[in-house]
């Protein structure tokens, strides 16, 4: 997930993203959050803004939960958000969204070694 503001090529790209770790597209913040992704794989994400003050961010791998990635103050991403993908090499990807999709995360809580997690606007540079 990203906003409009930090949709830019190559290391400008910065978001909550996920690709086997969790980073900020600046730096690794929890590693070995899920399996890395290979060519065929599906990742379900759920950005859920339904708290004003905070963007939590769950992930399905495959069709298996990996629950919660990213739970960040709600002004770490700008008001647009927007899903995204960021290849490090050339790949292709198809971005769907729909009211309605069954998601498999249960939004149970995972333990806390396993999220980022912060009170603070994570600031990208």
């Amino acid at each position: 997930m990203t906003d409009e503001s930090k949709l830019k090529a190559g290391w400008g790209f910065k978001g909550l993203l996920y690709g086997g770790n969790l980073s900020d597209g600046s730096g690794l913040l929890v590693g070995s959050f899920g399996p890395r992704l290979k060519n065929g794989d599906v990742v379900g994400i759920l950005c859920d803004l339904s708290d004003p003050s905070k963007v939590k961010v769950y992930f399905d791998y495959n069709g298996s939960s990996l629950g919660l990635g990213f739970d960040v103050p709600r002004d770490t991403l700008g008001a647009e958000v927007v899903p995204a993908v960021h290849f490090s090499e050339t790949g292709t990807a198809s971005i769907v969204s729909s009211e309605g999709v069954v998601f498999n995360s249960d939004l149970k809580s995972i333990p806390k070694s396993n999220v980022f997690q912060t009170n603070e606007t994570c600031d990208f540079y």
